[in-house]
């Protein structure tokens, strides 16, 4: 299976309030949303295979992270 992967922040104390957080960001919305924060996301292609995805996520440093 392939993601529209975006980007990642390994370490962010503002996304999960009262947590330190990895926060992966997916790419390709179609919504439009005035406010968005993410606009350069809005049309990137960056496709990975999920597997790839699970790797950010098993190489998370647990030690640090609460969240992601």
């Amino acid at each position: 299976m392939l993601v529209n992967y975006g980007n990642k922040i390994d370490f962010s104390t503002i996304d999960y309030p009262g947590k330190i957080s990895t926060v992966i960001f997916l790419a390709g919305c179609h919504v439009r949303c005035p406010r968005c924060h993410n606009k350069q996301f809005w049309d990137m292609k960056n496709y990975k295979d999920i597997k790839e995805i699970y790797e950010i996520i098993d190489n998370v440093d647990k030690k640090y992270v609460n969240a992601i």
